[in-house]
């Protein structure tokens, strides 16, 4: 794990020294090696009826586009459903996600919805594939 971290910590300071993505590629690729494989090891001891582990790969796009289009009006609406929507989509959106993801189910948790709006917003915003999910689930919901 330290080989992992250390590899996250390295790639985290040079993105921020706006190091060419040509000098990342090589530490992006060993990144993704190590995360697929501890992916395979939390899944291999992950019981049934726990919640699933997705990698992006299998995620639909699409529908998670569509689910968080709908969790967005919800919570404009300062609707309660939000929680139970934001549970249904919650283990696809945390492996996109990461830590703001937990902190958007904190103030969910907390019905801090006007909160949780603008922490989804940029989630989204940071995220182009989910942007582009959500652009078009609003389209089509026109």
């Amino acid at each position: 794990m330290t080989a992992l971290s250390d590899c996250a910590g390295r790639l985290e300071k040079m993105i921020a020294a706006e190091t060419p993505a040509s000098q990342l590629a090589p530490d992006i690729d060993r990144l993704a090696v190590w995360l697929a494989n501890l992916v395979e090891q939390i899944r291999d001891i992950t019981q049934p009826g726990q919640t699933e582990v997705y990698d992006n790969a299998s995620i639909d796009l699409a529908q998670l586009g569509s689910e968080l289009a709908a969790l967005r009006r919800l919570l404009s609406e300062d609707d309660l459903t939000a929680t139970d929507a934001f549970t249904a989509l919650e283990a696809r959106f945390n492996s996109i996600a990461g830590r703001s993801a937990s902190r958007l189910r904190l103030e969910i948790d907390d019905y801090d919805f006007a909160v949780a709006l603008q922490t989804l917003d940029a989630i989204i915003d940071n995220h182009s594939a989910l942007r582009q999910a959500v652009a078009a689930a609003n389209e089509t919901n026109r």
